[in-house]
């Protein structure tokens, strides 16, 4: 982002990113990042699909999630009914083959929101991601169920494939951003109190994009998000 208008954009969010609007502008810019990383899959029903199916499931379970997160922090609530949230979740990881890694980042946001409910599993998934969801505990759930749910795509690691590289590259390069931004809004959301330096942010997701390559899909993310009217007062 070198020049004026990159400048200008660069300057804008991290004014944002710094204001009381940055929940609504983060969830959004998270969602723009989901449908970024669906620009590089690959053609149904080839091996190369195939070999990737574990980013792409995760990819479309982050994007049932950052739609509702934009709801929750940009309207106070809305989107799926919390039913069709937890059931949609769950019945897509199993029908797109990544239910293991799926329900890994469940539990680990449970734990980590309610860390006593970690223990008790009886009820299962569903009826405990409901009860979160029903809670004041909701938006620190949902942020911890994106951050966990980055974190089992960072781990995946497909078998090397000189063809598949560049796409592996795009894929992890995105989802590192979405980690970040993930992590932006779990520290506001559990800590409402918070500050962000906008400027040190914005600098280190271009610093993130840069060096995996795809600063491009950033700089477009960035601008969709504002025209979008995230930023609205």
């Amino acid at each position: 982002m070198a020049n004026a208008a990159a400048t200008h954009i660069r300057d804008r969010v991290a004014e944002i990113v710094g204001s009381d609007r940055r929940l609504a502008f983060l969830s959004r810019l998270a969602w723009e990042l989901v449908i970024d990383v669906r620009a590089y899959y690959p053609a149904p029903d080839t091996d190369a699909y195939r070999t990737l199916g574990q980013f792409i499931c995760l990819n479309e379970l982050l994007h049932n999630l950052t739609s509702q997160l934009r709801s929750d922090l940009d309207h106070g609530r809305g989107g799926y009914p919390d039913r069709a949230l937890v059931d949609g979740v769950f019945s897509k990881s199993r029908a797109w083959r990544c239910e293991d890694s799926a329900q890994q980042a469940f539990r680990e946001a449970v734990a980590s929101t309610t860390p006593d409910a970690s223990s008790n599993g009886s009820a299962g998934p569903n009826a405990a991601a409901s009860a979160l969801l029903e809670s004041d505990q909701r938006r620190v759930f949902l942020a911890e169920w994106f951050v966990h749910l980055t974190l089992s795509a960072r781990a995946i690691r497909p078998p090397f494939d000189s063809e598949l590289a560049p796409i592996v590259a795009d894929f992890k390069c995105l989802n590192d951003l979405l980690y970040l931004v993930a992590e932006a809004i779990r520290r506001n959301v559990s800590e409402p109190a918070t500050t962000t330096d906008g400027a040190g942010f914005v600098e280190t997701l271009i610093a993130a994009a840069n060096a995996g390559g795809c600063g491009g899909s950033l700089r477009y993310a960035f601008e969709r998000t504002m025209a979008a009217g995230a930023v609205s007062a």
